[in-house]
């Protein structure tokens, strides 16, 4: 049977450094439409302004690109640029 466009996904958020504010704690659980990146959940969220920052994304343990496709079951980290000195 071939999924259909409008199908949920149902993933997990690891967050780092400010951004746990956002979500109240370092993992939640979302969901999002099937073939949304994760620019796209990032901006649904208000948190786009990060991107203009340097946010850099994880997949799964994985560096990716920010426009990478969300699968069920994907873990997805937000990991924001450290600073310091």
């Amino acid at each position: 049977m071939k999924a259909m466009e409008n199908d949920i996904v149902t993933f997990q958020v690891l967050s780092f450094g400010p951004i746990v504010d956002t979500f109240g704690a370092r993992q939640s659980v979302h969901t999002v439409d099937a073939n949304t990146s994760i620019r796209d959940f990032i901006c649904s969220i208000g948190l786009e302004k990060w991107i203009s920052y340097g946010l850099s994304v994880a997949k799964n343990g994985d560096r990716c690109s920010i426009d990478e496709v969300i699968k069920t079951g994907d873990e997805i980290a937000l990991l924001p640029p450290m600073s310091g000195g």
